[in-house]
Parts: C-alpha cells; sequence; structure tokens
C-alpha cells in the first residue's frame, strides 16, 4: 500500500476515535434528552405534555358538551310526560344555548373557554333545577355532580371561587323562598341535610383536587 494512503487511513481512524462518544458521554446525552444541566424539563418534552393537556381538555370539553346535551334531552322528555310544558321550553332553551356552544367548540377549537361556557350553563340549569323543583321536587338531587365536574375543568382556586359562588345562590334559593323565581318548596330538614351534604362534597372535592394536582406536578416534575 502507498505511503500516503496508509497515513490517510490512519488520520481516519483518529479521527473516528476521537468523535465516537465514550459510555459516559452517552449516558449523560441520553439524560440531556430529558433535562438539562439545571434539571429543567428538556422543551421539547415541556411540549409533548402541553399538547397532551390541550387533547385531554378539547376531549373532556365534547364529552361535557354532549353529556349536557343528553341529559336536556331526558329531562324535556320527563317535562313533557309530567305536563310541565313551560319546564320543557326553558331546558330546551338551554339545550339550543349547548348545541351552540358545541358549534363554537368545533370551529374556534378553543376547548378552555367551551368547557367555561358548559360550566356555567350547567350552573344556570342546576339553579332552576333547584329553584322549582324539577319534577315532584326531584331538582336538587342532580347538585351533586357539579363539584367534582367544576374541580376536574377549572382546578382548585377557580373551581372553589366558581362553587363558592354557585353555593351562596343555592343557599340564597333554599332559605329565601320568597324571591320571585323559587316556585319549589322543602321541608326544613331537607334544606338542612341539602346544604350540609353539598358542602361536604364540596370540603371532599377540595381534598381530592389538592391531591391531585400535586401529584400531576410531581410527575411533571420528574419527567
Amino acid at each position: 500500500m502507498p505511503v500516503g494512503g496508509t497515513l490517510t487511513a490512519l488520520t481516519n481512524a483518529l479521527i473516528q476515535t476521537k468523535t465516537r462518544p465514550s459510555d459516559g458521554d452517552t449516558a449523560a446525552t441520553d439524560g440531556d434528552a430529558v433535562r438539562d444541566h439545571q434539571g429543567n424539563p428538556h422543551p421539547g418534552d415541556v411540549f409533548s405534555i402541553a399538547e397532551s393537556d390541550a387533547k385531554r381538555d378539547h376531549l373532556f370539553a365534547r364529552l361535557l358538551n354532549w353529556t349536557i346535551i343528553v341529559l336536556l334531552i331526558v329531562f324535556i322528555f320527563f317535562s313533557l310526560r309530567t305536563g310541565k310544558s313551560s319546564h320543557a321550553v326553558v331546558l330546551a332553551v338551554i339545550g339550543v344555548v349547548a348545541a351552540s356552544n358545541f358549534l363554537y367548540l368545533r370551529y374556534s377549537k378553543n376547548s378552555r373557554r367551551a368547557m367555561a361556557h358548559m360550566l356555567y350553563l350547567m350552573a344556570g340549569m342546576l339553579l332552576y333545577l333547584l329553584s322549582t323543583g324539577g319534577v315532584d321536587n326531584t331538582g336538587p338531587l342532580w347538585l351533586y355532580f357539579f363539584p367534582t365536574l367544576t374541580f376536574f375543568a377549572q382546578g382548585l382556586r377557580r373551581g372553589g371561587l366558581t362553587l363558592a359562588i354557585f353555593m351562596v345562590l343555592c343557599t340564597c334559593i333554599v332559605l329565601i323562598p320568597e324571591l320571585p323565581f323559587v316556585t319549589a318548596t322543602y321541608p326544613i330538614a331537607f334544606k338542612q341535610r341539602l346544604l350540609g351534604s353539598m358542602t361536604a362534597v364540596i370540603i371532599l372535592g377540595v381534598i381530592y383536587e389538592y391531591f391531585r394536582s400535586n401529584a400531576r406536578q410531581e410527575v411533571r416534575c420528574a419527567m
């Protein structure tokens, strides 16, 4: 082999040896794919988490919208069956608003605002059922799923504020039957147990959401 060819081969071998990463460098490179030298998450991982949250919010908004529409259809059916046509008309109007919000979600892709719209619409529907009694005074029974739903959709702080306002309005409706829009009458014992049980559900929801948010934050920090 010519001398020039031998020198070229040796030079290439030395370059490959210097540029080949060692085991420690490989481990460091793999670690840097998750965190930088300051322990912060890699930008690609942060982006994937944000994208996952956006997909979750969009799916949840769609499911929430469809759930409310289905519930309204059931409420309208039983209202018409029991002869409460005015009650069915009000629920039908709420159903039209829910359907328009679904179209808003589909074209705007703004899942958080659509969720907020549905939560406030649902709160108005529940307050209406509480003030009118619904069918055979069973309207208050639908209040209990609202705290968990609110915490899941809005988090601890904003959800707590929404539920605080909601409970103030519920207390006014239950304890002040002289209000012009209140037509339902409930026994004193029922009022006390309704407000007490709702308060207990909200407190348990606060505890659950607190530990859930902390666990989610720890998972994000560990990624």
